[in-house]
């Protein structure tokens, strides 16, 4: 019995601690006195929740910061991207973004990456709905040598966490993150 009541007292705690939500830890956004676009950060950063994903890099990116754009519609993926080596000549990115409602046809944006550039601002083409409050989400980004091409030279591959949910009638947000703005 002993056993048993330090298991419950555990999974209590890693619920109370770690950021797992509840259904009363979401409330809608609609009435709030809130400004859009509303960024809220799905990575990892120094007094976030720990079990969030980790800012990822490859050859040519790293990204600084990624989440989640609650716009009065639906929601949107944003990532920010330090280039961490520019190439020496025109490469060609493909950005593909989950679709949580359609899941067989991501959202992709095409870019054309140039020597000049030191920082990207990626989001999703499109409004996003069906986004799972606490869900994660992989965001790739892929660098081919030019448009026609397919020779994959890099990929980055950046889990989102998404704090807002966007498969109901109206938009969710995670309590916590609503006292953080």
């Amino acid at each position: 019995m002993k056993l048993f009541m330090r298991g419950v007292l555990v999974v209590c705690f890693l619920f109370l601690n770690i950021g797992i939500g509840f259904a009363s830890d979401w409330v809608p956004i609609k009435h709030r006195n809130i400004e859009y676009p509303l960024h809220i950060s799905g990575v990892y950063s120094k007094g976030h929740n720990v079990t969030e994903p980790r800012v990822q890099e490859g050859k040519y990116f790293k990204v600084e910061s990624a989440g989640i754009i609650v716009l009065k519609r639906g929601g949107a993926f944003f990532l920010n991207v330090r280039i961490a080596d520019r190439p020496k000549t025109k490469y060609y990115i493909t950005i593909k973004y989950p679709n949580p409602e359609f899941p067989e046809n991501p959202f992709v944006n095409d870019v054309p990456f140039s020597p000049i550039h030191d920082y990207l601002k990626l989001s999703s083409p499109d409004v996003i709905n069906g986004l799972s409050g606490y869900g994660d989400y992989d965001v790739i980004i892929s660098v081919y040598k030019d448009e026609e091409s397919m020779e994959l030279i890099d990929t980055v591959t950046q889990t989102i966490r998404s704090y807002a949910d966007t498969r109901g009638k109206e938009i969710l947000i995670f309590k916590k993150v609503l006292s953080t703005i």
